[in-house]
């Protein structure tokens, strides 16, 4: 999280336990959602990106792209219940409907995090626009916008121009005055694209903006695109054209990173020991790699790299924050770090032998925003891109179609040949 999101989040309020559970309690009736196992993050969650299964899956099905922002997830919640409009706002609206002139209240809005926490944030919003969106030109009486919900998915992240400023840049609905959540990619963006004009906060404070979507084989105008950004991009995401939107974790969503930046959310545990090193009683300082398991940590550690020994200097750092630690890392295979065979134990200390080994975690940031680490089979799935690596050159070759994934024979996509105006395909039935 950048410091300026950080900043922007820490001043406004959270919400109550009380309060917080009525909130999941109208998402959930809004969406359509089971709770009898309790309440979950309602937003979708993107997996990285394998080229046998991935690429696959995109090839052979309408997917667009857009670019990964290094921002901050959050769902935005409009959420207008009990609200009464004052008489003068509401004989002001029926009379702006004729000349769209704006009408503008302050109320509450909510952000709302991966650990499903609330935020309440004050903004103002025009009722003008509401009325068209919700189809209440007729609208009867002043109490007739309490009906209005809406749910926005985005990221939250600072651009950094003349003057550094705070946007939320918007890729996908969830609820728009009605559920769009079985509505192609497409519609969905269009109703994101709305709050901009309902909602309508200070520019100073806070920018709504929406995502630009191509379709997957213009992966070079997203390039072009992430050249005039001013924040930082990770990657690309792929999301899939004619499904609705998924809870959970969902593969018609796929996000790629250069290898560099493939990264995993890990927990992590420190210790330090005393042991005898060649024949000097030394401190050693280790830290332990963690994933979870349906929200519970797991009890052994990672496989690969689970323990790493670090300096002192670099352990006391770590040590000094706030715990949980979840630390975004990646997998360098060729960072060469200290290691420890074990010899025997004496008098109850472990002797080990130094040793040196290739391929370690490397951090990326501290995941302030998180308290749990990523799923396990997240993990196995960020661990088999690193072994399947596909640079983004030969995604959009194969895209293109002018070549073939790595590792599996395919035939050219029929998404490929009714790109090309090839529509003479012919189904061959059996006799």
């Amino acid at each position: 999280m950048d410091q300026l999101t950080a900043k922007f989040l820490n001043s406004l309020p959270t919400l109550q336990e009380g309060e917080a559970t009525a909130l999941k309690d109208e998402i959930a009736s809004l969406l359509h959602l089971d709770t009898s196992n309790g309440y979950r993050f309602p937003g979708a969650q993107p997996v990285s990106l394998e080229p046998k299964i991935g690429l696959s899956l995109i090839l052979q099905n309408d997917f667009a792209v857009c670019e990964k922002t290094d921002g901050t997830r959050y769902l935005f919640f409009v959420h207008f219940a009990d609200m009464t409009i004052p008489q003068p706002a509401f004989d002001a609206v029926k009379r702006h409907l004729k000349t769209l002139k704006p009408t503008i209240i302050t109320y509450f809005a909510y952000f709302i995090d991966r650990e499903y926490t609330f935020k309440r944030f004050s903004c103002d919003f025009d009722l003008t626009q509401i009325a068209l969106l919700t189809n209440l030109q007729d609208a009867y009486s002043p109490t007739c916008f309490s009906h209005f919900n809406g749910l926005y998915d985005g990221e939250l992240v600072a651009e950094k121009g003349e003057t550094e400023s705070l946007h939320l840049y918007l890729f996908d609905c969830l609820f728009n005055s009605v559920s769009v959540m079985s509505k192609p990619l497409y519609e969905r963006l269009e109703a994101s694209a709305s709050l901009s004009k309902i909602c309508v906060p200070d520019p100073t404070n806070l920018k709504i903006c929406s995502k630009f979507f191509t379709d997957k084989t213009q992966i070079s105008q997203v390039l072009e695109q992430k050249k005039g950004l001013l924040h930082h991009s990770d990657g690309l995401i792929f999301t899939k054209v004619r499904a609705g939107y998924q809870v959970g974790t969902t593969h018609d969503i796929q996000k790629w990173k250069p290898l560099n930046q493939n990264s995993v959310d890990l927990l992590v545990q420190l210790e330090q020991e005393t042991a005898i090193v060649g024949d000097t009683k030394t401190m050693i300082f280790k830290a332990k790699f963690y994933t979870a398991s349906r929200g519970i940590i797991e009890p052994e550690t990672v496989e690969l790299g689970g323990i790493q020994y670090l300096a002192q200097d670099k352990f006391a750092k770590l040590m000094k924050l706030s715990k949980p630690v979840i630390l975004e890392v990646f997998w360098n295979s060729q960072k060469e770090v200290t290691d420890y065979i074990l010899l025997k134990k004496e008098h109850g200390l472990r002797v080990l032998q130094e040793t040196k080994r290739k391929g370690a975690w490397e951090s990326l940031k501290i995941r302030k925003d998180k308290s749990l680490p990523n799923d396990r089979k997240v993990f196995d799935s960020v661990v088999k891109s690193y072994d399947e690596f596909v640079d983004i050159d030969m995604i959009m070759d194969i895209l293109a179609g002018k070549s073939q994934i790595p590792g599996v024979c395919t035939e050219p996509s029929p998404f490929l040949l009714r790109k090309k105006g090839n529509l003479n395909i012919q189904m061959i039935q059996d006799e």
